[in-house]
């Protein structure tokens, strides 16, 4: 057997390979005997028709299965002795054989991406720096919370006002077409909440009760139904019906009432600064990281395998997907197109993929590495502090072993490159 590799782009190998005569003959020759013992052929006796009739008669069935047998074989052979570090399954492609003499086909193997990482300790970031958490900024939790607890009731009026919840029926008419996505007996708004088209809102607040009117609407570009984004849209709007929010009293009673641990004003406001304190470091982390990761991508371009992008942009996809199933809506719905979203997602995709080689480097050059026991500990932590029994947690992780390893890896990196951003 003999074999010729080819490098081709996005660290994909084109490896040749010619399976000869002494190494086809003996598949052959059993697939042969196979045949010919449980062939039934009219005018011959099971396995005693003469080998010449069928191998004529059962060509195609040899020939198929001989490359069956073959190439899955000398495909794996091969790629031992070569002994690359494969990231997809291989494919196989223009397989020829057109009689027992040879065999040629030709595998196509991505592997790792190699790169020289470039320098990654000189990166000038602009720094995002963690803001106090301010009075007004526990105020507007305490306000979304209390709306939360609202109730609605009449507004007792006959006009619609800013922070009303107004039920309208409407008709929604895109290029003359009416359009059930855009159209109910009693859809409730809230007007100033910015979940409809700002002309919507406008149009509807000032109406008096009962009262009937066209507005006309232009969807933005990237409206979140991509069916009607950049539209003109005519509603026949009516106004049903018009509410206000009886928003309850911030006391201990309150408090209370939630459920929580916190019985008192003072307590929950404490709670909530701590919170929104926690919210804002994720937050400018992740602001952060976003500058290193969009500096290391811009340091260190290099091509990745294509099976690899498709298969997070895939993921990414997955995502997005569950995502929208959580808020009740899916991709049809919004009058998306699936395989135009994959897509578009491709870029992102590889920026991950790249990414994550990017990582594995800085840890190598840095010396990082994670252990099992490292692991085993941050479970046993993670166990106390949500109360759970921690063998019941390590036996669970075992199936992701390799993955929560990766992960704990690529955390103690990222600790790492934030350290040298001033």
């Amino acid at each position: 057997m003999k074999w010729e590799v080819k490098d081709e782009k996005n660290c994909r190998k084109a490896i040749n390979i010619t399976v000869e005569k002494d190494d086809i003959k003996k598949v052959y020759d059993d697939v042969f005997r196979n045949i010919k013992n449980n062939a039934q052929l009219d005018g011959y006796r099971k396995g005693k028709a003469p080998d010449d009739v069928i191998k004529k008669r059962f060509a195609a069935t040899i020939k198929e299965e001989v490359q069956k047998d073959i190439v899955p074989k000398a495909g794996t052979e091969v790629l031992e002795k070569l002994n690359l570090h494969l990231v997809t399954y291989p494919g196989v492609k223009d397989v020829r054989f057109e009689s027992d003499e040879k065999m040629t086909f030709t595998l196509i193997a991505e592997v790792n991406a190699e790169f020289d990482l470039k320098e990654y300790r000189d990166m000038k970031i602009a720094k995002k720096e963690l803001k106090e958490v301010s009075d007004a900024d526990v105020e507007r939790e305490i306000s979304r919370i209390r709306q939360q607890r609202g109730t609605l009731k009449e507004a007792g009026r006959d006009m619609v006002k800013e922070d009303d919840y107004v039920t309208v029926g409407m008709l929604g008419t895109v290029d003359g077409k009416s359009e059930a996505d855009l159209t109910g007996e009693n859809e409730m708004i809230r007007i100033g909440s910015n979940t409809v088209p700002a002309e919507l809102e406008n149009g509807i607040k000032g109406m008096k009760l009962g009262a009937e009117k066209e507005i006309k609407v232009k969807f933005p570009k990237d409206y979140v139904n991509k069916k009607f984004a950049s539209k003109d849209a005519v509603f026949k709007v009516k106004v049903n019906g018009i509410k206000t929010l009886d928003v309850p009293e911030f006391n201990d009673a309150f408090v209370t009432g939630l459920g929580g641990k916190y019985k008192t004003v003072t307590e929950i406001k404490a709670a909530i600064r701590e919170e929104l304190k926690k919210q804002a470091e994720t937050d400018v982390k992740g602001q952060n990281l976003d500058m290193i990761f969009k500096e290391l991508l811009k340091r260190n371009n290099f091509e990745v395998a294509e099976g690899l992008i498709e298969h997070e942009a895939k993921t990414i996809l997955s995502r997005y997907e569950n995502q929208l199933q959580s808020q009740g809506l899916s991709i049809e719905k919004l009058g998306l197109n699936r395989e135009e979203i994959k897509v578009n997602y491709n870029k992102t995709a590889e920026d991950n993929v790249r990414l994550r080689y990017i990582l594995r480097k800085v840890a190598e050059a840095e010396k990082i590495e994670v252990k099992d026991s490292d692991v085993e500990d941050e479970i046993k932590k993670i166990a106390a502090t949500t109360n759970e029994d921690t063998d019941a947690m390590l036996k669970r992780a075992k199936s992701s072993w390799d993955a929560l390893k990766a992960q704990f890896l690529e955390d103690k990196v990222v600790e790492r490159l934030m350290s040298f951003i001033k």
